[in-house]
């Protein structure tokens, strides 16, 4: 009798301690599970928010981007869009004229005078998306009838290769400074003065014949 009491005593402990195990095992295993699918999940986060930094990184970068190039591809006329939310005067560029520079993004700052920080433009405001065409690089200075815009930069740029145009000879090329944030300057090279509008335009169509690259589409 003392046999058989014992037998069965161990056969219970055995199957108590087997259950034990299996308990710990299957929590252990839903303890795996819980901490691979949140790493997955903090991965899954941190590549999103990597991507998105980058893509906003170089939406910063492209507006200061230094040179003049010729405009390819859309040919705008006026138009009229609003801001959104999220959006910056880069994305409306690039998505209204095909590309974007300093030279169209100035462009657009003279079309719409209100817009003092280009990083800082109200949700739904008004913006005025001018044609690349002639008349958007002649402007009329209080002291110079006519003026045209050859180009804007993120630094100061040499002036020899305007200064050297034939169709700019006897006039004056000077870099004004363009404030477009409270923090930012650009640098506006101008030439002028041309007595009539006309005078000017000739003078732009000119020096875009013989290779001087300007964002003119006409």
């Amino acid at each position: 009798m003392t046999e058989d009491f014992h037998y069965l005593d161990g056969d219970a402990m055995g199957q108590s301690k087997a259950s034990k195990i299996k308990g710990v095992t299957k929590r252990r295993g839903s303890t795996w599970l819980i901490i691979l699918c949140g790493a997955l999940a903090l991965a899954v986060i941190a590549v999103t928010l990597a991507v998105l930094f980058l893509s906003h990184l170089a939406d910063r970068q492209r507006p200061v981007k230094a040179g003049v190039e010729l405009l390819k591809g859309k040919k705008a006329a006026t138009a009229t869009v609003l801001f959104q939310r999220g959006s910056n005067l880069t994305h409306l560029a690039r998505a209204h004229y095909g590309q974007v520079n300093p030279t169209i993004l100035d462009i657009i700052l003279e079309a719409n005078p209100s817009i003092t920080d280009i990083n800082r433009i109200p949700v739904h405001k008004t913006i005025v998306m001018p044609p690349l065409a002639v008349d958007s690089f002649i402007l009329s200075i209080p002291d110079k009838p006519f003026a045209v815009h050859l180009g804007a930069y993120d630094h100061r740029p040499s002036l020899t290769v305007f200064q050297d145009a034939p169709a700019l000879k006897g006039k004056t090329v000077e870099i004004v400074v363009r404030t477009i944030s409270p923090k930012e300057r650009w640098y506006r090279v101008m030439a002028g003065p041309f007595p009539t509008k006309e005078e000017a335009a000739a003078a732009l169509k000119t020096m875009k014949q013989s290779g001087i690259p300007l964002e003119l589409t006409y």
